[in-house]
């Protein structure tokens, strides 16, 4: 007598791209992490309920899909086989911290080792984004606060220097013509290990800090 396997799904095994099974079977377990995405489909079964022959043929998609989950977390390869992610250093530059509030015309020299830029402001603020200025183009940052906000709620500082190797800062922040600080200084980097490890970029994160008197 000639025997049969039965290779239709049980009625307790569902297959669903969005994860939606699992509200189905309360007590079901991932083949596939329910993290994965892009490509992964989530199988749910209850174990003691699915037939042997089609948890077998469930095996090789699951395979399959696994790959795609680990690639969505990494940013490539650095070339030597190891798995680097996409994260950046919290801090990196020169961070300078002061805050205005007061209404008028601001203009933020910056000098870095003998090169002056001057980044422009006004309060209250023009809304939508700032405009990239001559200071933007030199990779000096000058923060402005609140365009959407109403006058009273907005303010302009401090600045972001992106150069790592300056020796020398000077800044003079000026309202109206009228002069309201000055100072330098030279920038105490430190340095501190890169966020995925030694072999992969960035391999360290440099950066220094001042507080404008």
């Amino acid at each position: 007598m000639q025997s049969f396997v039965d290779r239709r799904p049980p009625r307790d095994l569902l297959w669903s791209p969005r994860g939606d099974a699992r509200r189905a079977l309360p007590q079901g377990k991932d083949l596939i992490p329910r993290g994965c995405v892009g490509g992964a489909v989530a199988l749910h079964l209850q174990p003691m309920r699915a037939v042997l022959s089609f948890s077998v043929l469930l095996f090789p998609i699951a395979i399959a899909a696994a790959p795609a989950c680990a690639a969505s977390s990494t940013g490539g390869s650095n070339g030597s086989g190891t798995d680097c992610t996409l994260l950046a250093c919290g801090k990196q530059g020169i961070n300078v911290d002061f805050s205005y509030r007061d209404a008028g015309s601001y203009a933020v020299e910056v000098t870095i080792d003998g090169v002056k830029n001057t980044c422009t402001a006004t309060l209250p603020l023009p809304r939508g984004a700032a405009k990239d200025d001559a200071c933007a183009a030199a990779g000096i940052y000058l923060t402005r606060v609140g365009s959407e906000l109403s006058a009273d709620q907005q303010s302009i500082g401090g600045l972001v220097i992106s150069s790592l190797t300056a020796k020398s800062v000077v800044i003079r922040v000026t309202r109206d013509g009228a002069m309201l600080r000055e100072a330098s200084f030279e920038p105490n980097y430190s340095v501190t290990p890169g966020p995925n490890g030694p072999d992969c970029e960035p391999k360290q994160c440099k950066s220094a800090t001042f507080a404008l008197p």
